[in-house]
């Protein structure tokens, strides 16, 4: 890929993955037209139209019974027994 490669409508492969060019910045622009003969016809914005994802509504599961109180303490409980046991070294 060279510099003459790039412009506007060209989809361009970076980092693997393939990107479109709609529209140049006005210092892009000028470099074109100054330095490789490009026109002001060349840089004519590609009208893309906008899509809006929507993303799924995150909702907490109802309480299922399956922990209580006591079971968010067992860590406290797994390294007391832990360090405890002479082969395991906390």
């Amino acid at each position: 890929m060279t510099q003459d490669d790039f412009k506007v409508g060209a989809a361009l492969c970076v980092f693997g993955r393939e990107l479109l060019v709609v529209d140049t910045d006005a210092f892009t622009k000028k470099w074109y037209i100054d330095n490789r003969g490009k026109t002001e016809q060349d840089f004519v914005a590609l009208s893309v139209p906008k899509i809006v994802k929507q993303l799924p509504k995150r909702e907490i599961p109802p309480y299922n019974g399956y922990c209580d109180t006591a079971c968010l303490y067992s860590h406290h409980h797994s390294l007391k027994a832990c360090s405890s046991d002479p082969l395991c070294s906390v």
